[in-house]
């Protein structure tokens, strides 16, 4: 059953009223969303180069003001220890905000870390190899799937319906894809005797990456 919660909410970004259908909307269409973060992140990369020039010039103050202690017996080099970490360098807030791990994107999505699997294997969201059992997440690509939320209409003709057969045979995946996929994005259904109806199109919106 599709929610009937109807909110006035004013869009984060045009500022525009429009009408929710959860609580936690913040902008008016997926578009907004889109322009929203890219502003966000075009500040944060701005925000962090701030902080690493400010970083480097401490690092560099430390370095210049840094005794460099002869090797003692156990042929240490405090100095060159230091140094050498300095010049490897942190690792800064920009790229820990750009990705995130299977854990903090299975939380941001309500849904296990085998379905955050599952959708990086579908191309629902990107992700990288860092390591062998390392992944990292595109943060972007989740966040775009947190704000997407698909129009619905009160009214649907027959003919504008699938079942989950017929999707699973157009695009040519699992029911079990279909079932799952249906219930992250929040699909509206219907009942028809022993069948689910969904609507066709925000189904092919969203299976369209399946052709």
């Amino acid at each position: 059953m599709s929610s009937k919660l109807k909110i006035k909410k004013t869009c984060q970004f045009c500022k525009s009223e429009f009408i929710a259908k959860t609580t936690v909307t913040k902008y008016c269409s997926h578009k907004c969303a889109q322009r929203a973060y890219k502003q966000r992140k075009k500040e944060e990369k701005v925000k962090a180069a701030n902080e690493n020039s400010e970083a480097k010039k401490s690092n560099q103050k430390t370095s210049s003001e840094m005794k460099i202690s002869s090797p003692g017996k156990g042929g240490e080099i405090t100095g060159e220890i230091t140094n050498d970490v300095v010049q490897r360098g942190e690792i800064t807030g920009e790229i820990t905000n750009d990705v995130m791990t299977a854990n903090e994107a299975a939380k941001a999505l309500g849904v296990t870390r085998k379905t955050v699997y599952n959708m990086i294997k579908n191309g629902k969201i990107r992700a990288y190899n860092i390591h062998k059992r390392l992944t990292r997440i595109d943060r972007e690509s989740v966040e775009q799937l947190l704000y997407f939320e698909p129009e619905e209409s009160e009214e649907y003709d027959s003919e504008d319906f699938y079942i989950i057969s017929e999707i699973s045979k157009k695009y040519n995946v699992s029911p079990s894809t279909v079932y799952e996929t249906l219930k992250e994005y929040k699909v509206p259904k219907r009942s028809a005797g022993k069948f689910v109806k969904v609507p066709k199109n925000i189904v092919d919106l969203i299976f369209k990456k399946y052709i």
